[in-house]
Parts: structure tokens; sequence; C-alpha cells
């Protein structure tokens, strides 16, 4: 079996590590396992520019801190392009590319866990 490379410059890479999870789970039958999945896509996200982010120098991570907080898009544009383009910086894939395999080694079972949880609610069960 070879090792996925996770690529943060593929717009499917996060739909891919989440479908990937998935595959660990128990036959996804309620009517709103798709919510569950939608939520657990959101998370991947947010975990990736988290863990992103926090490589990054302490600079860096201030700006877009700040750029967040104003809610400013045109200078986060900027900002993207500048720490996180990842089809033309080849350190910043690298980068990107490791913590999406950190996500993935964590994922299944962290989404097994939030499943599991789901499925014993009594609306669920």
């Amino acid at each position: 079996m070879t090792a996925t490379t996770y690529t943060p410059a593929d717009p499917q890479t996060f739909s891919r590590l989440v479908a990937e999870a998935a595959m660990e789970l128990p036959p996804l039958t309620h009517a709103n396992d798709s919510d569950f999945l939608r939520v657990a896509l959101l998370q991947v996200i947010e975990a990736f520019w988290e863990n992103y982010v926090f490589l990054l120098p302490q600079e860096a991570q201030a700006e877009f801190d700040r750029l967040i907080e104003a809610d400013d898009g045109e200078k986060l544009m900027a900002w993207y392009h500048t720490h996180a383009n990842f089809a033309e910086d080849p350190a910043a894939a690298e980068r990107g590319s490791k913590v999406l395999e950190d996500i993935a080694l964590k994922l299944p079972s962290l989404m097994k866990e939030q499943y599991a949880s789901l499925s014993s609610t009594p609306d669920r069960a």
C-alpha cells in the first residue's frame, strides 16, 4: 500500500480526507448523516488553517489574526498569496501537505468517536 500524498493546492483534498475517514464508519443510514459529514468537512478545514498558521513565524500568525478579526477580505487574500500560496510556493505546499497528513492520521478515530457519540443520542438510537 502506498502512502497518500495530500496537496493543499488541490481543491478536492479536504473532501477526500473526510471521505477516506468516513470509510471506517459504520454504514451511514441516518437521515442527518450528510449533515455529520458537512460538519466534519468544516472541522477539517478549520483544523488545517489553525495548524498551518501555527507553523508560520509569529509575525505572520499575528497578521493573520488581525486580518481575521478585522474581516478584511482584500488584505486577507494578499496574506494568503504571501504565506499560503500552495500552487506557487514549494515551502508553503510542503508545510500544508504535512499538516494534511497529520490530520489524515487523526481524522478516522476522531470521526468514529464523534459518530458514535451522535449515534448514541435518543433521536438516533
